[in-house]
């Protein structure tokens, strides 16, 4: 498994999640070998997305494709700065049930506090 964290600031909360909730919606499915994906910001604005793929090379091959430069080069814009990424293949899934169906809210406040 291969896991991207995508962190950044934004003053734009809805639009952002919206963004994010589009991804999963018109771009997922065309993305071969994505597994999910837990997203959402906290109060004063800190971003965080954690995106799952089963290897790199399938990350790879989503992030180079058109669809997904041109979502990307819209959805950057949202973020006050720059946002990071930082990439794992050590990746453990820890949590009881499926985790793409918890709350995103909740996760991303203990992840980020």
């Amino acid at each position: 498994m291969f896991a991207q964290v995508i962190q950044g600031k934004t003053s734009n909360q809805q639009a952002l999640d919206a963004a994010l909730n589009q991804w999963v919606q018109d771009l997922a499915p065309g993305a071969t070998g994505w597994l999910g994906s837990t997203s959402g910001v906290t109060e004063d604005g800190r971003a965080i997305a954690i995106v799952r793929f089963e290897s790199e090379d399938d990350a790879r091959r989503n992030s180079n494709r058109p669809e997904q430069d041109q979502w990307w080069s819209e959805t950057s814009k949202l973020f006050d700065g720059e946002a990071s990424f930082r990439d794992s293949n050590e990746v453990t899934v820890d949590a009881q049930g499926d985790p793409d169906r918890k709350r995103r809210s909740r996760a991303i406040t203990h992840l980020t506090s």
